[in-house]
């Protein structure tokens, strides 16, 4: 089990997860943030542990002047209208942008956070180019029409001051766009997991509200050796085994290679929830994969590894 899969039971088990578990989460978030880079020296974690708290619960202002465009020609207009959740990822002119943005891999996680959320959570692009003709080149080079914010003056980080480092440029932030997470989740899978556990917190209150049942199922999944250029299929199997109904709010994979199919329809007693899991490997190598599934049993979410190698 993953970190932020210790997060949530530790917050499941413990607590009454209501306010969409807004006040807990605040609670240990710097505990949280700060061991997502544990690896650092002891001064880059004091430092980033003054980051954390600094930026927690502060709230990111837009300038006037921002205009939302797709691949520099149209307009998107009341792209910054309210809501649920905001992710808010700057870039500036420093090193290679097409390197640091990844826009592939966001066209990915923005299609996966719709697919989840049900397109309650807004992704903003602000970004600070040396010259606008090659970033627009590599907007439409990449093919990425999600609208973004072509922001030559730098407005967003001289009223923002926005941290230099990249780790620290993505926002997770509520409905009053303040800063409940910080961290790239492009850059960092444990960013991308702690994200994904604070947008679907509601998936948790739910399934706690239901009358719980009790499940058997594996903990592990080994896919085996495999072709690393062919998808693999794997089943999981749930059975359950209480006196009610069996209701699976949601699954959520731990990166965008992994994927789930499921009936959405809930289990009876003693019958089973198939789940068909699909990994497309990236490249070569081991894998060691979280797969966590929101349903109304006690310790939801439960956690599935799944684990092999693409060669």
């Amino acid at each position: 089990m993953g970190l932020c899969g210790y997060f949530f039971v530790y917050l499941a088990s413990g607590f009454v997860v209501c306010v969409k578990c807004l006040l807990l989460m605040r609670a240990i978030f710097i505990f949280v943030c700060i061991l997502l880079f544990v690896s650092c020296q002891n001064s880059d974690k004091s430092r980033i542990a003054h980051m954390i708290d600094e930026w927690d619960g502060k709230e990111i202002i837009y300038p006037d002047d921002l205009v939302f465009t797709t691949m520099g020609e149209d307009t998107v207009k009341w792209f910054l209208k309210d809501s649920r959740y905001t992710i808010v990822t700057y870039a500036d002119s420093i090193g290679c942008m097409g390197c640091k943005l990844k826009l592939p891999v966001w066209k990915d996680f923005i299609s996966y956070l719709d697919s989840v959320s049900d397109h309650t959570v807004k992704v903003i692009f602000i970004l600070h180019p040396r010259d606008k003709k090659e970033m627009v080149h590599l907007l439409v080079y990449n093919d990425f029409s999600y609208p973004v914010c072509l922001d030559i003056k730098g407005s967003f980080d001289k009223i923002n001051k926005i941290p230099s480092n990249l780790a620290f440029q993505t926002f997770l932030l509520d409905n009053r766009n303040k800063v409940i997470a910080i961290g790239n989740p492009i850059h960092n899978p444990n960013v991308r997991t702690l994200y994904l556990n604070l947008i679907l917190s509601d998936s948790i209150c739910k399934s706690r509200d239901l009358i719980q049942t009790k499940i058997s199922l594996p903990e592990t999944i080994d896919m085996g050796v495999f072709d690393w250029s062919e998808e693999k299929e794997a089943m999981l199997i749930i059975k359950n085994l209480g006196v009610v109904s069996l209701t699976v709010e949601n699954i959520v994979t731990s990166c965008g290679c992994t994927s789930v199919e499921y009936s959405r329809r809930p289990v009876s007693l003693k019958d089973s929830l198939v789940i068909k899991i699909k990994y497309k490997a990236e490249s070569p190598g081991y894998f060691n994969k979280d797969i966590a599934i929101y349903c109304n049993v006690p310790s939801s979410p439960v956690y599935v590894k799944l684990s092999g190698k693409a060669q």
